[in-house]
């Protein structure tokens, strides 16, 4: 009797932990924590919430970057499976998913690795100041070949 016990105790934990951290993680934004946690690509520590930038692969791992940039050059190096893309609001560092981010690029934006894009909220874009740069979707974003310093390609 004892041995059904510990067997049926295994099975309950298994079945537990198996359901951690999967399905409903990816329609969360991800949580970094600024001044620990580094970037995927760069290895800098993130320190600004509004340039941060972050994935969950189609297997829940999370990847997390200090630039936009860096998770653009990271995903098309490595080709993950991604599930879900995040991006922080420029202005407010609310998290975004990035197919409803709109995303401006330009030279004179300052940003962790000098890429030099910002997401902001497509609805709310209309509402703000102007903002330097050209405008791009994340489609778009994705089929760019960026380089630090030089993010007009």
């Amino acid at each position: 009797m004892r041995n059904v016990f510990y067997v049926l105790f295994f099975f309950l934990a298994a079945a537990i932990f198996s359901n951690c951290g999967s399905g409903s993680d990816l329609d969360q934004p991800p949580q970094i924590m600024l001044g620990q946690d580094p970037c995927d690509e760069c290895r800098m520590i993130i320190n600004e919430v509004r340039f941060a930038a972050a994935y969950t692969t189609a297997d829940g791992q999370r990847r997390f970057f200090d630039d936009i940039g860096c998770m653009i050059v990271h995903h098309n190096k490595l080709h993950e499976s991604a599930a879900r893309f995040w991006v922080a609001d420029f202005r407010d560092g609310r998290w975004l998913p990035a197919e409803k981010a709109l995303f401006i690029v330009g030279s004179e934006i300052p940003t962790p690795m000098a890429f030099g894009v910002i997401a902001i909220d497509q609805e709310e874009y209309a509402q703000g100041q102007p903002l330097q740069g050209r405008q791009v979707s994340f489609k778009e974003l994705l089929a760019m070949k960026l380089t630090p310093g030089n993010p007009d390609k």
